[in-house]
């Protein structure tokens, strides 16, 4: 680093352009992506006791068409080739229509 320069600059993401502070991960957050902790991802947790696994999602929130309920939330954690993937419907974990899990891995 030269005199008077900053080091790792937060808010940067993988390719050198800006994200939303948000959606940028810490080490302290992706050390909870694990499987053990998707594994304690339960249907009908909050979305603050799945935060209090996981931390904060990696990813914002996206808004999506859960049938047969019309609107929910898909909020995501990745660390690297690792990712977790789990579906809130009025602030409650739902299973994923796909699996029935409440929790999704991939990478693990």
């Amino acid at each position: 680093m030269r005199p008077g320069g900053r080091g790792l600059q937060e808010g940067r993401g993988k390719t050198g352009g800006t994200t939303d502070k948000s959606a940028t991960t810490t080490g302290a957050a992706t050390d909870k992506i694990t499987k053990e902790n998707a594994d304690k991802v339960k249907v009908d947790m909050s979305e603050d006791e799945v935060k209090a696994i996981l931390g904060p999602p990696t990813e914002t929130p996206k808004e999506l068409s859960l049938p047969p309920a019309p609107v929910g939330k898909q909020y995501n954690w990745k660390s690297g080739d690792k990712s977790i993937v789990v579906h809130f419907q009025d602030g409650k974990v739902v299973p994923n229509p796909l699996t029935g899990k409440a929790a999704v891995t991939q990478g693990f």
